[in-house]
């Protein structure tokens, strides 16, 4: 016959079994138990989005996808950066090639800090992606028809985000264009957009956090080359405002 301490153990057992593979069970259906998960993730229903955000879904609507909005259960959906084949021989001329296009091509570029965020289905529930509410702390290179003053605030869109659907989490993740967080400092190379007045990146290399003295590109898609300015905040601004008052002209100096 069983003690009482050895009844005692016998439960404590079954019950760390029975949580283990509980845990287990529900990772293998998909659930990431990260605890701020649904704290950064945003409530959404079927049908209710503001007018911005229809005309920001279409941005990011394609065809042949699925509907996340169909899934049982939370669900990450994650789209990987393509392949670069690396080459440090270009490392110079490239990356100020790189830069002078994304800044010449923006139609703004600024400083500024995340105040917030809404994540949000597109219209055929099958992608996500979050609008940022940005303020404004340096035009780097400023709105000719509409200058920023500095505080202004602005939205950004970007793809991916995570939304609250029927209580599932609905997460996508595009590697080539990492998410901003709340609080966080960012260079952006942005263009307008007509329909929404909003702002999004001129491409997936155009966007960078900014912390202290460091330079972080949002993006996970490999450079051909090397990055020379993750630890020269300063350095990076300068070439950019170099390069901005050469836009409309020849490397020669001749008129483009």
């Amino acid at each position: 016959m069983l003690t009482r301490g050895k009844k005692l153990l016998l439960l404590s057992t079954l019950l760390i079994l029975s949580i283990v593979t509980t845990l287990a069970a529900l990772r293998g259906q998909g659930q990431k138990w990260n605890p701020d998960e649904k704290d950064n993730a945003t409530v959404v229903q079927e049908g209710v989005m503001t007018e911005r955000q229809k005309q920001h879904s279409k941005l990011y609507e394609r065809s042949g996808r699925r509907n996340l909005r169909n899934s049982h259960r939370s669900l990450d959906v994650v789209i990987p950066p393509p392949f670069i084949e690396p080459d440090n021989e270009k490392m110079a001329s490239a990356i100020e090639g790189l830069l002078r296009q994304e800044t010449c091509d923006a139609d703004v570029v600024i400083i500024g800090n995340v105040t917030g965020k809404t994540s949000q289905f597109t219209e055929d529930g099958s992608f996500v992606f979050t609008d940022y509410d940005i303020q404004i702390e340096e035009a780097v290179k400023n709105s000719s028809s509409a200058p920023f003053q500095p505080s202004s605030n602005i939205i950004v869109t970007r793809p991916g985000g995570a939304v609250i659907f029927n209580g599932n989490v609905i997460r996508v993740i595009d590697k080539s264009f990492q998410p901003l967080e709340v609080g966080g400092k960012y260079l952006l190379f942005l263009q307008h957009i007509q329909s929404s007045g909003a702002y999004q990146a001129v491409n997936s290399e155009s966007s960078f956090q900014l912390d202290q003295n460091r330079v972080r590109r949002l993006s996970t898609r490999p450079l051909p080359y090397p990055f020379p300015y993750e630890n020269n905040v300063t350095s990076f601004l300068n070439q950019i405002k170099t390069i901005k008052s050469t836009c409309g002209q020849r490397l020669n100096g001749g008129a483009e």
